[in-house]
């Protein structure tokens, strides 16, 4: 409700408190509310919501009012009542009734002091700290036993005070050693030296890998995300395991695109010997689709640290068929462009489908393959791949995916 203040109430509260108030309302006249913003805005009471105690405060005016003039209880309640349609409780009524009478002239109310932190005192937080640091995993439950403080407040003391938070701890594939470390940097530093250098020999490099692919393969968590409304129950799905039926498939890919790729055909594995047969397949397939490169160029190949890739045999027939081998830092599937580009990408929408045999599942490969753009294997050896260089330089070695 909004209501013009006259003349009259400011003359009676001009010997009060409130000389906002009374140069405002002499001065210009204007409304009861906007005097009240004045007012609480120059105090150090913070109103957060302004709107639904307006009427608390217009009440406590009248009060004021009335008990200048002499009003009992009983008239100010009829009076209250005949001019709003919502009114304070008998209790409050009659609580400003004597404090008006008391000599109170202020209507908002006094500020209250801050309740006292007595578990959180400098020894218990000493005491809280010690237990974290030597036991990270230490629960609040556990710490609250030991120091008999209360939960609550080592719970204050460990967010507030100490500021800590408690994650659970990253997979990774690799526990690495500082010897892996070193030897991640030395050679993406080699790597990012090469770029800046011969930035056209990432033009000629080769990279291959070898993956498995399943006949049902289970979806991520990030894959079934819903959108919900408030209130609507969350979808649930059976937990399944990944089926027996598999299939490894072998690529080859340079910054053109796909060059080659096979299935690995049982009962045979990728030993030495066999990988030397799928390397001269593929040597055969890359001087038919890249002839300008093949002919009087340096050819470069990047593969990981398989058994059957640092063999003597492999390294011997690797430099036979005119390859040069492109260093891979060891337990490094972070730095190896299959590993975090084309078999992802692969495999996402394979997920969640269950397919009749492995040769449905070959042609879904096939055409999951055919569907990657040529400019995503340029951006993945060109940008994505000496970004990630640069990430295992700044980590000093370690693993950055999913780091901030």
């Amino acid at each position: 409700m909004m209501m013009t203040v006259t003349s009259d109430i400011a003359c009676l509260y001009s010997n009060t408190r409130w000389p906002e108030v009374t140069d405002i309302v002499l001065r210009r006249q204007t409304t009861f509310s906007k005097c009240l913003t004045l007012v609480n805005t120059g105090s150090d009471v913070k109103i957060k919501r302004y709107s639904e105690i307006l009427w608390q405060l217009q009440q406590r005016v009248v009060i004021h009012f009335c008990v200048k003039l002499g009003y009992n209880f009983t008239q100010i309640k009829t009076s209250l009542t005949a001019c709003y349609p919502r009114v304070l409780c008998d209790a409050s009524i009659y609580f400003w009734i004597k404090a008006f009478q008391g000599g109170r002239t202020r209507i908002v109310d006094t500020p209250r002091a801050k309740k006292s932190r007595s578990g959180c005192s400098r020894a218990n937080i000493h005491h809280i700290e010690n237990i974290v640091t030597q036991d990270r995993r230490a629960t609040v439950r556990q710490m609250s036993t030991e120091t008999g403080i209360k939960y609550t407040s080592v719970q204050k003391i460990l967010k507030f005070d100490l500021k800590l938070v408690k994650k659970c701890a990253k997979f990774v594939p690799y526990d690495l050693t500082d010897r892996h470390k070193c030897l991640r940097m030395d050679i993406c530093d080699f790597w990012n030296r090469l770029l800046l250098t011969t930035p056209r020999v990432f033009n000629q490099i080769v990279t291959m890998d070898e993956s498995w692919v399943y006949v049902y393969d289970p979806q991520l968590k990030d894959q079934s995300l819903t959108w919900l409304r408030k209130g609507e129950a969350r979808p649930q799905k059976p937990k399944r395991g990944i089926a027996t039926a598999k299939v490894m498939i072998v690529t080859f890919f340079d910054s053109k695109g796909l060059i080659y790729f096979e299935y690995v055909q049982r009962p045979n594995t990728v030993n030495q010997i066999y990988f030397r047969q799928i390397l001269t397949r593929f040597t055969a397939a890359y001087h038919r689709r890249r002839p300008r490169s093949s002919v009087g160029g340096r050819h470069f190949i990047h593969m990981d640290n398989a058994p059957a890739h640092n063999a003597t045999l492999t390294l011997a027939l690797t430099r036979q068929l005119g390859w040069r081998r492109v260093p891979q830092p060891p337990c490094s599937p972070d730095l190896a462009p299959n590993d975090f580009f084309l078999y992802p990408r692969l495999k996402k929408d394979l997920r969640g489908q269950k397919f009749a045999n492995v040769e449905a599942l070959k042609d879904a490969v096939a055409d999951q393959i055919a569907a990657i753009p040529s400019a995503d294997y340029k951006h993945c050896l060109l940008q994505s791949w000496p970004r990630r260089w640069r990430k295992c330089l700044a980590y000093q070695g370690n693993y950055f995916e999913g780091m901030p």
